[in-house]
């Protein structure tokens, strides 16, 4: 793992910064805020897993709920973008906590694409801080690959922190021997919401519909709208 620096939002949660390499601009982006509420019952394993899509301004101001049951709050913002650096293109998907989850198990980030284009350099990290200067980034996780997306499974890691986030980006070419006149990134995520092995975490495809779960694991995982972003032009 290497320790790298990051700068404070104004509202004072950390932004974990990264380098674009090669001199990539975003050219066309979607952001959304979720809600997750998880509702565990005292003496069972049930639960009733609510996840709602929120403003901005709720994210930056997160409330914990309170009940008579075991209950957690998560916020989450995941921001999809379409970069490029004026000769290729580069897709990319970003997880960000406000809240931290309880549950800490395998979850899985996406991003879908037209066939138009293949992918290359497929690039993914998770960062953890424990202070505002000490912070941290692993690169362990299991990649999928499909026709119109690919996705990687990875375990969140354990412990406090005041920040945690996830980034998966790769660059395209084009598959096609035609001008592409659209092209479109799919974010997607599904967070544990309770522990589950790798092997079985594995049951999922990507496309341009976002993630899609098998029914055997449906159910260890939360539901969110995924993020989708588009950019027309002649390339």
């Amino acid at each position: 793992m290497r320790k790298f620096i990051l700068i404070m939002f104004m509202f004072l949660f950390p932004l974990i910064v990264y380098a674009n390499d090669e001199d990539y601009i975003v050219v066309s982006q979607s952001e959304k805020f979720f809600k997750i509420i998880i509702i565990r019952s005292i003496n069972s394993n049930r639960y009733i897993a609510i996840d709602t899509e929120i403003s901005e301004d709720e994210f930056n101001n997160p409330v914990e709920t309170i009940g008579n049951a075991t209950i957690e709050t998560a916020y989450k913002r995941m921001t999809t973008s379409i970069l490029s650096n004026g000769s290729g293109f580069r897709y990319q998907n970003e997880l960000l906590w406000n809240t931290l989850p309880k549950i800490r198990s395998y979850d899985t980030i996406s991003i879908g694409r037209y066939s138009s284009v293949k992918t290359k350099n497929i690039n993914f990290s998770q960062t953890y801080c424990t202070s505002v200067n000490d912070c941290y980034t692993d690169n362990d996780y299991s990649l999928k690959k499909f026709a119109n997306g690919v996705g990687v499974t990875f375990l969140l890691p354990s412990g406090n922190y005041i920040s945690l986030g996830q980034k998966l980006y790769f660059d395209v070419e084009k598959d096609v021997d035609a001008t592409i006149l659209k092209q479109i990134a799919v974010g997607d995520y599904a967070h544990a919401v309770k522990s589950i092995s790798l092997s079985n975490a594995l049951n999922y495809s990507v496309n341009i519909d976002g993630l899609s779960l098998k029914s055997s694991i449906k159910d260890y995982y939360d539901e969110i709208n995924y993020a989708q972003t588009s950019w027309s032009g002649s390339w």
